[in-house]
């Protein structure tokens, strides 16, 4: 019911400050793996955000993830 289009990118990670919430730390060697799906209705915005290695490890999930997800009309 969509299309969706990945995004992957490494390096420096700020995160962004939200008022209320303690900030998170700053980091290198982040990794992000996201996927934009895009419906006739509304769109969907999913990202994983964490260390080159665990993000490695983790990837196939994500994908995985991301095909196997029904957007319901």
């Amino acid at each position: 019911g969509g299309e969706a289009t990945r995004a992957e990118i490494s390096g420096h990670y700020t995160p962004a400050r939200f008022p209320g919430l303690a900030p998170e730390p700053e980091r290198d060697g982040a990794r992000l793996l996201g996927a934009i799906l895009v419906t006739d209705g509304p769109g969907y915005y999913l990202r994983m955000i964490g260390p080159e290695k665990t993000m490695e490890k983790l990837e196939p999930q994500f994908d995985a993830l991301v095909k196997s997800m029904e957007l319901a009309k």
